[in-house]
C-alpha cells in the first residue's frame, strides 16, 4: 500500500461560493438534479446562499466536471452567462459596475479577481490598438470545459452588464478541445470569431472602447464598493497567506525561481513578514513548497510528462534530488505512484 503524504491543510485555494450557486441554477433549468450534484461534489448546497462563503476549489472544480458529465450540452459553461448578478461577485460586483469607464470595469476585475478566485489570475496584454484580457489557469492541465467556457461566458456576462448587453469582443481564445459541430454556437454567442486548443484563453478587445463612459458609472459608489473589497481581501489575506505562497510557487516553480526572497518579492513582502505570517498561520515555506510541489507532481504524472521533465519544472537540480523527495512525501517512488496511478 502506497505511504500517505499528509497534506498541509492550511493552502487553501478557494472560489466564491455564489459561482455554486451560478452552476446550481444552470443546472436545475437543463432539468438536471443539481442537488445531488452537489452532495456528490461534496457542497452544502445550504451554505453556497452566504455570500462570505468560500468554496474549496477542488470540490468546485468537481463540481463542474460532474455537471459537464451529467449535461448532453458540450456548450453548457455558456448558459452559466444567463445566472450572474452583480451579487455574485460580493462588493467587487457593485464596484465594476458603478466604474467610470470600460478600462477602469476591467481594472477593478484584474486588480480584485482573488475575491473571486485564489487559483487563477488575469492579466491585460496591450497589442497595438487591442488589447488581451488572459486567464491564467494556473498549473492544471486537464481543465473541465466547463470551466474555460463558463469563465469566458461569466466575464461576457460582466461586460454586457456594465458596458453594454450587444458589446463583442474582436476575438476569443479558449483553452479547451474544439467542440465538433458546435463552433457556429460559440461564435454567435461571442459574436466573433472563436479559437479553441490554445495555452490560454484569450478576450481581444478594441483599445478604443476602453474611454467609453459606462452607464451605470457612479464614482462615489465605485469608491465606496471598492473599500469594501478590499477590506474584505484583507480579511481574507490575514487568515489565507499561505495559499498566496502556494499560489507564487505554482507560477515561480517552472521558472526555477522557488527562493523565499522571490516568492516574498513576488507578494510584495519582505522575508521577514513572510515567515513570520506563516508561522502564525501554523506552517512554514519548506510545509507550503513540498506540498505545491506534490500537488505539481500528481498533474504532471497523470499526464504522463517525463520524469527528468518533471524535476526541472519543480526546481529540481536532477532527477534524483527529485525522486528522494517524492518517496519522503509518499514512502514510494515517483515510478511507483504512476503505476498505481494507471491500476485505479
Amino acid at each position: 500500500m502506497l505511504g500517505l503524504y499528509r497534506r498541509v491543510n492550511v493552502i487553501n485555494l478557494h472560489t466564491i461560493g455564489s459561482l455554486a450557486t451560478v452552476i446550481h441554477q444552470t443546472l436545475v433549468a437543463e432539468g438536471i438534479d443539481a442537488d445531488k450534484l452537489m452532495t456528490q461534489a461534496g457542497i452544502d448546497a445550504d451554505l453556497i446562499h452566504d455570500p462570505s462563503f468560500r468554496l474549496p476549489f477542488d470540490k468546485m472544480d468537481h463540481l463542474a466536471r460532474l455537471a459537464q458529465d451529467a449535461s448532453n450540452d458540450p456548450c453548457l459553461g455558456l448558459k452559466l452567462h444567463d445566472y450572474v448578478h452583480p451579487t455574485t461577485f460580493n462588493s467587487l460586483g457593485f464596484a465594476m459596475l458603478a466604474s467610470e469607464t470600460l478600462q477602469d470595469l476591467i481594472n477593478h476585475y484584474i486588480r480584485y479577481y482573488r475575491l473571486i478566485s485564489n487559483k487563477d489570475i488575469l492579466t491585460l496584454k496591450p497589442d497595438g490598438d487591442t488589447l488581451s484580457l488572459v486567464s491564467h489557469l494556473s498549473t492544471d492541465l486537464d481543465i473541465a470545459p466547463l470551466r474555460v467556457d463558463g469563465w469566458a461566458s461569466i466575464t461576457m456576462k460582466i461586460l454586457h452588464m456594465g458596458y453594454a448587453a450587444d458589446y463583442k469582443p474582436l476575438r476569443v481564445e479558449l483553452r479547451r478541445p474544439e467542440p465538433i459541430g458546435h463552433v457556429a454556437r460559440y461564435e454567435q454567442f461571442f459574436g466573433c470569431k472563436v479559437i479553441f486548443d490554445v495555452p490560454e484563453s484569450t478576450l481581444v478587445l478594441a483599445l478604443e472602447d476602453m474611454k467609453k463612459p459606462l452607464p451605470t458609472a457612479n464614482p462615489a459608489l465605485a469608491k465606496l464598493y471598492e473599500g469594501l473589497t478590499i477590506e474584505y481581501l484583507r480579511k481574507l489575506d490575514r487568515s489565507d497567506f499561505p495559499s498566496s505562497v502556494a499560489t507564487a510557487l505554482t507560477e515561480l516553480l517552472p521558472q526555477c525561481k522557488a527562493g523565499k526572497e522571490v516568492v516574498a518579492s513576488a507578494l510584495n513582502v519582505s522575508p521577514r513578514t513572510l515567515y513570520n505570517k506563516l508561522e502564525s498561520a501554523g506552517t512554514s515555506y519548506k510545509e507550503i513548497l513540498n506540498q505545491t510541489r506534490f500537488d505539481m507532481t500528481k498533474e504532471y504524472l497523470r499526464k504522463g510528462m517525463a520524469m527528468p521533465e518533471i524535476a526541472y519544472l519543480l526546481g529540481f537540480s536532477d532527477y534524483g534530488n527529485f525522486s528522494r523527495a517524492f518517496k519522503s512525501w509518499t514512502g514510494v517512488s515517483p515510478r511507483d505512484y504512476r503505476a498505481s496511478l494507471n491500476t485505479t
